[in-house]
């Protein structure tokens, strides 16, 4: 496991430590010359083998491990930046589409998500009640899916979920319950009350297809449903495991 500094507490615990065992190794030195020391030298000697290492490695070992923590923390917040959308929690495009690749042998089903009409929201309402539509649909998909995969904002007002191998009526009665959901519920913003729907393209996994190929094949399903009338999903044909293409 990499060495990990999480809080202040693990800092000055290891600072602590460090101090002591260098004490232990200039007393340990000490003792082993013990027998060639003067008799009115050996109590000096052992007051500066047990300051020296005190004032040199307590204030070294801190500031070296605040700077460690610091760094690390820095590097833990980046790393977070870039997998996770900041407005919605979801996975960002990049991680998503990079954890997906590595499933896809796995099967299940690749979901691609799109706001309906978005874009009458934000022209209507203004952008700040397109935010809240948004985090409100990311909340639903959430909500749904989250206890069988994982979910990702690729961009604007579309996502993509992950889901295992599961029957496709499964599937289907998620889809329905996060559609019917939508319907039923919507959210209330500057005195407004909406109910944004989704629209959704699905295409199965397969070991031999990039996600980049299931990703396109998804995509395209999406606008079928777009092109039906909004507020529906569309299954993509099924991929040749060789070929990556619909059959």
């Amino acid at each position: 496991m990499p060495f990990r500094i999480s809080s202040w507490s693990q800092v000055f615990a290891y600072c602590a430590s460090i101090t002591t065992l260098a004490v232990l190794a200039s007393l340990g030195f000490v003792i082993v010359v013990w027998g060639d020391l003067p008799a009115n030298q050996i109590w000096p000697t052992v007051q500066i083998a047990g300051f020296v290492p005190l004032l040199i490695a307590a204030p070294t070992s801190l500031f070296s491990l605040a700077i460690i923590k610091t760094l690390q923390d820095t590097v833990h917040r980046v790393d977070e930046m870039i997998k996770y959308d900041a407005m919605t929690g979801h996975f960002a495009r990049a991680h998503f589409l990079d954890m997906a690749e590595k499933d896809r042998a796995d099967g299940g089903f690749l979901v691609l998500a799109d706001a309906d009409r978005f874009k009458s929201i934000n022209d209507t309402y203004g952008h700040g009640v397109g935010d809240i539509a948004l985090k409100y649909l990311s909340s639903m998909m959430l909500q749904v899916f989250g206890q069988y995969g994982y979910a990702g904002r690729l961009g604007g007002e579309e996502f993509a979920v992950r889901l295992p191998r599961m029957p496709q009526a499964q599937l289907r009665l998620l889809l329905a319950v996060l559609m019917s959901r939508l319907h039923v519920e919507g959210f209330e913003a500057e005195g407004h009350h909406l109910k944004p729907t989704l629209s959704f393209g699905i295409v199965e996994a397969n070991a031999a297809t990039p996600v980049v190929r299931l990703l396109r094949a998804a995509d395209e399903a999406l606008y079928e449903a777009k092109d039906r009338g909004r507020d529906q999903y569309v299954f993509a044909g099924k991929l040749d495991v060789e070929e990556g293409v619909a059959a």
